[in-house]
């Protein structure tokens, strides 16, 4: 089928990894990628053959990354792909939840829908850079947690199409 996989804990030890590509075909089991060894990594995703689109089995052991990139030619990002458990909490004062997964996300042109619950407990993203100049389709539970805000970046001269979009508005 053309797919790989990477097994639990493969690279919890490289604590000095950078950069890593890898073919949207890939199966990375969950722990793969850990905090220590992705926290300040860029995962670049890239389209290989009729593979195109980004489903859950590959997100879930890369959610470690800082950095997200799709690479132009992905053209989905399938339900749960990197869903994130619920984070653990800091009892200070108050409780305060600790944030996961990356904290920015580059979406291609060629991208036309994020699934439900795509980047579900991604509490840390403060920034999504969108390249594509039309609004895509986003499943409203794309990113299910209150109070999320996160600054988007959109091509030059598309800014008014996102700001009366349905999705990106909020």
């Amino acid at each position: 089928k053309g797919e790989f996989t990477i097994a639990s804990n493969a690279f919890s030890k490289c604590s000095n990894l950078e950069s890593v590509t890898l073919p949207a075909s890939t199966i990375i089991e969950e722990g793969a990628f850990d905090l220590n060894s992705a926290r300040n990594a860029e995962l670049k995703i890239v389209p290989t053959g009729n593979y195109t689109s980004v489903e859950s089995t590959l997100g879930k052991g890369a959610t470690g990354f800082k950095k997200i990139v799709f690479d132009e030619g992905i053209s989905s990002i399938g339900p749960n792909a990197f869903e994130i458990e619920a984070s653990p909490v800091i009892v200070s004062p108050r409780p305060i939840p600790l944030a996961n997964g990356p904290t920015s996300i580059v979406l291609p042109s060629t991208l036309g829908f994020i699934d439900a619950y795509a980047f579900r407990g991604c509490t840390a993203i403060q920034d999504i850079t969108v390249n594509n100049e039309t609004p895509l389709a986003v499943d409203e539970n794309a990113y299910p947690f209150t109070g999320f805000t996160a600054s988007l970046n959109v091509p030059t001269g598309s800014k008014q199409n996102y700001l009366y979009h349905t999705y990106w508005i909020s």
